[in-house]
């Protein structure tokens, strides 16, 4: 039985998120996937309108060092 990918949802509207999620598809290949969250409300319901919306307006800055911790640790489990 496959072990199913994780996930990561980042900004598609935000074109820095871009940048760094294509540097990290290529080093992570096709262990992880990455979604637009403004595509993944569909796929993943459980997440909250509220939750996408406070996502969106906290600090870039505190964002991306949360998104930045959790590849890490993406990365260093799946070795």
């Amino acid at each position: 039985m496959n072990e199913p990918k994780p996930v990561l949802l980042f900004d598609g509207r935000c074109g820095f998120c871009r940048i760094w999620i294509h540097y990290w598809q290529q080093l992570t290949g096709d262990r992880i996937e990455y979604e637009a969250s403004q595509e993944a409300r569909e796929r993943f319901p459980q997440i909250s309108e509220q939750a996408y919306s406070e996502a969106r307006s906290e600090e870039h800055t505190s964002e991306l060092q949360s998104l930045a911790y959790l590849v890490c640790r993406l990365l260093l489990e799946k070795k």
